[in-house]
């Protein structure tokens, strides 16, 4: 069975849902996140983001992200 997992984008600063399957595909700029962000937080309400950086377009992820990334896809994705 397929399932999705949740994506941060750092150049739009969405949040979106991807197949497993397709997870090899994704470049560096895309975070993959074991759950959503706290619609809490008081940082970014849940959007993953605090601010955009105008110059680089991109934007700063904020540290509610940092902790639902999921670290072990990371891992696995660099030593690949």
């Amino acid at each position: 069975m397929n399932e999705n997992k949740y994506i941060y984008s750092v150049f739009s600063g969405t949040i979106y849902q991807v197949p497993e399957k397709d997870l090899k595909i994704l470049d560096v700029a895309q975070i993959p996140l074991q759950k959503l962000p706290n619609k809490s937080c008081s940082k970014c309400y849940g959007r993953g983001y605090k601010g955009r950086d105008a110059e680089n377009y991109a934007y700063y992820a904020c540290t509610c992200i940092q902790k639902v990334a999921d670290l072990k896809m990371i891992d696995n994705e660099a030593k690949s």
